[in-house]
């Protein structure tokens, strides 16, 4: 009988264990069918059937097909650097302590969309580095649902509100309580307003 290799995936995907990830190794065993181990050759993983071939294309590392999918799932979108241009300084009539020229502040900004995550009813984004890219996409490839938000809250050390914190939870994939998250006051003074009304 042909069994789960579990040291391939660790030795192939190293990805797969993330801070704050939940059994990893048993994580990706529940998403395989158990017609793999019966000779099928097949996987069920993030909601899919795959073949063994279609697994490892799907987890590979690649710059351009990560980014592409991440677009496409809409987990990042693209950006100009806007927020460091003079031309806003005038508008908001706020010094910018370092503007870049207008040039620079053209240029794409890839960014993870995180609106409400941290706080309700506020447009939000993290912007995402060349060196964070494939990080992101390991979070996304474990979690199609949170991973890329699970990203957003460990990049900035910072807890999402409950209602964000309870679903993640939940899930039992990540535990958010292993990662040494500063609270966030938002969260905290939203709740403590709600308990005196």
């Amino acid at each position: 009988m042909q069994k789960f290799d579990f040291d391939a995936v660790k030795r192939d995907h190293p990805f797969i264990e993330l801070e704050g990830l939940i059994n990893p190794y048993q994580l990706v065993a529940e998403k395989c069918s158990e017609e793999f181990n019966k000779g099928n050759n097949s996987f069920f993983f993030m909601g899919s059937n795959y073949s063994v071939e279609e697994l490892k294309n799907k987890l590979y590392w690649s710059e351009e097909l990560s980014l592409s999918l991440l677009l496409k799932e809409e987990k990042v979108f693209l950006n100009s650097h806007w927020w460091f241009s003079t031309k806003k300084q005038n508008e908001y009539h706020k010094p910018i302590a370092n503007p870049w020229p207008e040039v620079a502040c053209d240029t794409f900004s890839i960014n993870v969309n995180c609106n409400d995550v941290f706080a309700w009813g506020c447009a939000d984004a993290e912007e995402c580095f060349y060196s964070d890219l494939e990080t992101l996409y390991a979070h996304h490839v474990v979690d199609k649902d949170n991973g890329c938000i699970v990203w957003c809250i460990k990049k900035r050390g910072l807890l999402p509100q409950k209602p964000v914190y309870d679903q993640i939870q939940a899930k039992g994939i990540w535990n958010l309580d292993s990662l040494d998250l500063e609270e966030n006051g938002y969260d905290k003074a939203m709740r403590e307003s709600a308990k005196k009304k």
